[in-house]
């Protein structure tokens, strides 16, 4: 019988037809960024990049590139920033809620048109301070209700105001980035899939089988669990049936898990599951107290208070030699609170004595009388 066996030109032969489509490409670190500037000098160059604000990649890019290099932010991670910037002013969580809701809506109903964008996110902060100059809501004003904040009240603190001002007019003068709503979700998902094949953790780039794991990937984003099948058809071996199948329900979870997430049961969900662990973390804070926090043994709550440390008192060693200690065990007909005792048996050393039946407590307390 003929042995078929996978060697390297073949299968990269096999998946160098594999493309990831409809993804924009990442950009956030060295590697990232030595891969786009050996395009650019070949000639092929991104007009757009979509990316976090984490790194200044684009910036060298622009160094090195005759061409037009548009940059669009991650409406994710710009969202999480702005709500970060929010914690770091020690705001309540309802207020950084409320604000969250608006940038979110704001981002996605003026997708698309920067001019509109720009002028929705200069009506937040004098919406929510009860001017509506900027908004919808003038002609409505003095019956408009706020919902979403405390009290259904507008807020009034002139210096909050002033501080939500300086934040969100920096979101304001990039609005023209904000306005596509792009997003790297599809990029996060297919590196999350290439890091289950390479982990990090592993050198795997300096072995012969990176360029296997990575096409499988590959293969995995564009067609899904069943390429494994394509390829032993390629390579003309016989899949196992059961394999075949367990593949098929893995991509039909998959396709369903991806459904639900993409509408407004699963949006809900999540936004219930979120609140639902941050009510624990708070709940866990208040009865244990700090568990957990970036640099927390350096900012003395560790620090036990000893002196209201209360050193356990002891008996002396004379009234302990006066005690008779007595070993026991029990034997019962099951772990439930009601089960019955059958058996128990005491020794103190010298004597033993074993106890059955259904009056193991009556004998067990003549035995402690005659053994006190």
């Amino acid at each position: 019988m003929q042995k078929w066996r996978t060697t390297r030109s073949t299968s990269i032969n096999l998946f160098s037809r594999a493309r990831v489509k409809n993804m924009n490409l990442i950009c956030g670190g060295g590697g990232e960024e030595s891969f786009i500037k050996g395009l650019i000098q070949k000639k092929n160059f991104w007009a757009r990049l979509v990316m976090d604000n984490d790194s200044s990649t684009v910036a060298s890019l622009r160094q090195v590139s005759a061409h037009t290099i548009e940059l669009w932010v991650d409406k994710n991670h710009s969202v999480k920033a702005f709500s970060n910037s929010l914690y770091g002013m020690s705001l309540p969580k309802p207020i950084i809620d409320y604000f969250n809701y608006l940038m979110t809506n704001s981002i996605i109903e003026h997708k698309n048109n920067s001019d509109e964008q720009s002028e929705k996110l200069k009506s937040l902060v004098p919406h929510a301070f009860g001017d509506h100059s900027l908004c919808t809501f003038h002609e409505n004003e003095e019956e408009y209700e706020y919902k979403r904040l405390p009290g259904k009240k507008p807020l009034e603190s002139l210096s909050l105001r002033n501080s939500l001002d300086e934040l969100m007019q920096r979101y304001v003068n990039n609005a023209e980035k904000l306005s596509p709503a792009a997003s790297t979700q599809a990029n996060e998902s297919f590196n999350n899939t290439v890091a289950s094949k390479n982990p990090k953790s592993r050198h795997y780039s300096g072995s012969e089988s990176f360029n296997f794991r990575v096409a499988a990937a590959v293969c995995q984003k564009n067609i899904g669990n069943t390429y494994v099948d394509r390829v032993f058809t390629k390579l003309q071996l016989s899949p196992l049936k059961t394999g075949l199948s367990q593949r098929e329900m893995k991509d039909r979870k998959m396709q369903k898990r991806k459904l639900f997430a993409a509408g407004r049961d699963g949006k809900i969900r999540r936004r219930f599951l979120k609140n639902k662990r941050a009510s624990e973390t708070t709940r866990k804070h208040r009865n244990e107290g700090m568990t957990y926090e970036s640099d927390v043994g350096l900012s003395g709550v560790l620090d036990l208070p000893l002196e209201k440390i209360v050193s356990p008192i002891i008996a002396p060693f004379e009234e302990i030699k006066r005690f008779k200690l007595v070993y026991f065990d029990t034997e019962t007909i099951g772990l439930g609170p009601t089960d019955q005792i059958i058996q128990v048996a005491l020794s103190d050393g010298d004597n033993l004595q074993r106890l059955f039946g259904s009056n193991c407590s009556d004998q067990s307390h003549s035995f402690r009388k005659n053994w006190a």
